[in-house]
């Protein structure tokens, strides 16, 4: 869901703009500082006087989560991916002030909720986002420093392609650099004066969809000394702010709506003034001979609509899914037991809460289980001697990690027993496989008989050794 910002701890303020039926979160945007940035071609020198020949070029260039990719994961113009799984906006009101190419960044919060939510997370939690621009450049081969930083090419031509948010990554040109969604202090900067977020609530169905005609036409105004802004809506005339940098100015405009759902002016605009007043309760029919609205037009009249209109059938396709029905949507597309991608995201926004509730999928019911599936539940557990260990008491744990220990150390000794005896007759990776036991005769049956130290005659010795007289046949005697 998209909430409402909390601007006291930011450098900009961002701006909720309705524009062609959609709703638009605007923000001020450094895409360029001079100086030296290490992106995909190594480190670059991008000069003010290269980058600010044709700042116009990067108005309308969509915004996009991250560079483009194509399927084998090379990096491709934004004109060769789905728009729906990349783009998440566009750029406008681009110029050039202090060495930096600075513009507004225009996020559809529709699309960005729908491609990646940490887009509009990292607006509303007052986190610092980086951005890169993506463009195709001329670059001359010449190494040399610039305020003490190496660089290797430096780019001397612009083609720009797309601009990239990169929530959670760096960007060659970083924040640190002064790069990124940040303040932008000209006037050309249209978030210096706010638009409020949720201004304008709506009375009737319909009413937003047309504060977003009129705002539609009230940014054809803007210029690099004023921006406007709609007030209030009423049934033939809007009021709408005209704010400078040194000035805040009022009007009325009329306008008139076409069969086909098109707001156009009528007239010219007159200057009126805010007006706020408490008077005392009176009857209905008096306070309507002395109702005075918020700018001070009398008898002005809030818009509403009749739902069986043509005019309120045409903009009423136009309406936008809730930040609830986003969430619901994300949700589906993440959730491992749905087969939904995000390819689906654009036609699952077209539902309403009840039906994607309904595509859900249910929790798994919880199966018995037999008598044979526990027992071999059990078999593959104790296969395991550290899941074994674990299911131990901490006393008993020790002593069968000690008895472990001494086993292993007498499979060692065994092995490197039989190693010695035998040679290369037997490799360490096959004796490791075998048991135990068979380890055992192995390594008695491999010793080696040690005769050192013994006379002519091995039963003598044996005598001598054993301290036992040997059993001779009858008639035998040996002499002493």
């Amino acid at each position: 869901m998209l909430t409402q910002v909390n601007t006291a701890q930011l450098d900009y303020t961002p701006r909720k703009v309705e524009k062609d039926g959609r709703s638009y979160t605007v923000v001020p945007v450094v895409m360029m500082v001079e100086g030296v940035h290490a992106g995909s071609q190594g480190p670059v020198l991008h000069l003010q006087q290269y980058f600010s020949q044709n700042p116009e070029s990067w108005n309308g260039k969509p915004l996009t989560n991250g560079h483009p990719r194509n399927k084998d994961g090379q990096f491709v113009s934004v004109d060769q991916v789905d728009e729906n799984e990349w783009i998440v906006g566009y750029i406008d009101n681009t110029y050039i002030e202090d060495s930096k190419l600075k513009a507004e960044a225009w996020i559809d919060d529709q699309k960005a909720v729908a491609i990646n939510p940490e887009i509009i997370n990292y607006i509303t939690e007052q986190r610092t986002l980086d951005v890169s621009t993506g463009s195709r450049t001329r670059d001359k081969e010449e190494k040399g420093l610039h305020n003490n930083e190496a660089y290797q090419k430096i780019t001397t031509h612009y083609d720009p392609d797309h601009l990239a948010l990169l929530p959670g990554s760096q960007g060659a040109c970083s924040w640190s650099d002064g790069c990124g969604i940040r303040n932008n202090t000209n006037m050309k900067d249209k978030n210096k004066r706010p638009e409020p977020i949720n201004s304008l609530q709506a009375n009737a169905d319909g009413f937003r969809e047309l504060v977003s005609l009129a705002s539609e036409k009230l940014h054809k105004l803007d210029n690099s000394a004023a921006s406007h802004y709609v007030v209030e809506m009423f049934d033939d005339k809007v009021i709408y702010e005209e704010y400078t940098e040194n000035s805040t100015r009022f009007y009325s405009q009329d306008y008139s709506l076409s069969d086909n759902g098109d707001l156009e002016f009528t007239g010219a605009p007159t200057e009126v003034r805010r007006k706020v007043d408490f008077v005392p309760v009176q009857s209905n029919q008096a306070a309507k001979q002395t109702a005075t609205n918020s700018c001070g037009c009398d008898s002005l009249k809030r818009t509403k609509f009749n739902n069986n209109t043509k005019t309120n059938t045409a903009m009423s396709e136009k309406n936008q899914p809730t930040g609830e029905v986003m969430d619901k949507v994300s949700a589906l597309v993440n959730n491992e037991r749905t087969r939904f991608t995000k390819g689906d995201r654009k036609w699952l926004l077209e539902l309403n809460e009840e039906q994607l509730d309904k595509l859900v999928p249910s929790e798994p019911e919880a199966q018995e289980v037999s008598r044979e599936q526990a027992l071999q539940a059990l078999q593959e557990d104790f296969s395991d001697i550290e899941k074994v260990k674990q299911l131990l008491p901490e006393d008993i744990r020790k002593s069968v990690e000690t008895g472990i220990t001494a086993y292993q150390e007498q499979r060692t000794q065994l092995i490197k027993r039989i190693q010695a005896n035998t040679g290369d007759t037997w490799t360490q990776e096959s004796l490791e496989d075998m048991d135990t036991d068979t380890l055992e005769r192995i390594e008695k049956s491999s010793r080696k008989v040690d005769y050192s130290g013994q006379g002519s005659s091995a039963i003598t010795n044996n005598q001598q050794s054993d301290g036992v007289a040997p059993m001779l046949p009858a008639g035998i005697e040996l002499e002493s």
